[in-house]
């Protein structure tokens, strides 16, 4: 009868939980588990590269979105800037005149001059010419409906006057004076530019808050 010789044993287990077990058994259990250790390295790795991509992906988007921010602002600029242009160009021709003649030039002249450059409706620049003929001259003749508001009297050229005068702009930098009337009096563009030339006010006038 032969006699196997002894095997190899190592004493395996966790905590104070231990057992005698082979030499080939352990090294079989350690091999898997340096195995396991290695696949759980590559998905940690995987999940690390992955999460890195979606960060700079993230990234990307950010700067996408910023960009067309950008893109959104220069359009709204340039489409602001394209409905300004003519009001600005009349603006531009009514100081040239009034410089080249050394005074402030005629209302209907004004109204004339925005209309062409603005392409006012008749309708429009026919309301602007019968606006000035009821408000009163600079000199103080014509006609104004006097208007008594708690117990004080006003006329309605000093009403129109004032709020031109008081208007504001809603932009930190500042808004120029035709916007800023067009808003106080809800009014176009046209009226708003003429309301100006009116009461002697320059219109590109950037107004602040």
């Amino acid at each position: 009868m032969s006699i196997e010789p002894a095997k190899e044993t190592v004493l395996f287990g966790f905590d104070d939980r231990q057992v005698q077990v082979s030499q080939e058994a352990y090294s079989i259990f350690m091999a898997r588990e340096h195995e396991l250790r290695q696949q759980l390295a590559d998905v940690s790795n995987e999940r690390d590269g992955l999460r890195a991509k979606l960060e700079c992906s993230q990234g990307d988007m950010r700067q996408a979105d910023q960009v067309m921010e950008r893109q959104r602002t220069q359009i709204s600029d340039l489409e602001q800037s394209l409905e300004d242009s003519p009001h600005a160009l009349a603006s531009a021709l009514c100081q040239k005149l009034a410089t080249m003649r050394g005074g402030p030039i005629d209302w209907a002249e004004a109204i004339a001059i925005t209309a062409i450059v603005t392409r006012l409706s008749p309708e429009e620049e026919a309301r602007l010419l019968a606006f000035d003929a009821v408000a009163p001259a600079t000199d103080g003749e014509g006609v104004s409906r006097v208007i008594t508001l708690s117990g004080c009297k006003f006329t309605e050229h000093e009403l129109i006057e004032r709020a031109v005068r008081a208007a504001t702009g809603t932009a930190r930098r500042g808004t120029q004076r035709w916007i800023a009337m067009k808003d106080a009096f809800g009014c176009g563009s046209g009226v708003a530019n003429a309301l100006c030339h009116r009461f002697d006010f320059d219109p590109d006038e950037m107004v602040k808050p």
